[in-house]
């Protein structure tokens, strides 16, 4: 089961999940966290039902709560945190995923172009938490999409645009932007 909480001062480093299905997902048989891993999210459905309520909440099991996640098998964060942790990464600290990649939403349908849908909901949970736990410390934003926008000529224009509005609407200054494009 899952342990929500609601910390103030908590030391968080916080990622952004960003993209499409290549994003959600699950390995098949990956582990599951124990409660000493120290990962939480900031679910998708909790922000789209209220947009006040900060609850955070550890992740035991995958996949995480994305805009209309459909499980896959890919489990590339579920890896990600694996490695972080196996490789002494923010010993001690909370890592929050805030999971917002979104199934068939990309560029050509103006999900993800500034403005849009899923970009608007990305933006405003990753302010919302980084005002709230004034201890964390935005440590990037994981892209992984392409999947809509696979014929789409501008794609590398529109994430370009995409990640540099990201920078500026997210109230930390600059981030780190990480990028896996299927």
């Amino acid at each position: 089961s899952n342990v929500d909480f609601t910390p103030l001062t908590d030391d968080l480093a916080v990622f952004l999940l960003c993209g499409e299905q290549n994003m959600i997902g699950q390995a098949s048989g990956a582990k599951s966290y124990p409660t000493e891993d120290l990962i939480y999210q900031y679910k998708h459905s909790t922000y789209a039902s209220d947009p006040t309520d900060t609850t955070i909440h550890q992740v035991t099991t995958g996949p995480l709560d994305h805009n209309g996640e459909t499980a896959s098998t890919h489990g590339v964060i579920n890896k990600f945190s694996e490695l972080l942790r196996d490789n002494s990464f923010f010993t001690g600290r909370k890592i929050v995923f805030i999971p917002m990649a979104k199934d068939d939403a990309g560029f050509s349908d103006n999900e993800w172009t500034v403005g849009g849908n899923a970009y608007n909901d990305a933006v405003g949970a990753t302010n919302l938490i980084l005002n709230t736990y004034t201890q964390a410390t935005f440590e990037g934003i994981i892209w992984i999409g392409g999947e809509t926008d696979y014929q789409n000529n501008l794609y590398a224009e529109k994430l370009l645009q995409t990640i540099q509005k990201m920078r500026q609407d997210i109230y930390v200054g600059t981030s780190s932007f990480h990028s896996l494009s299927l």
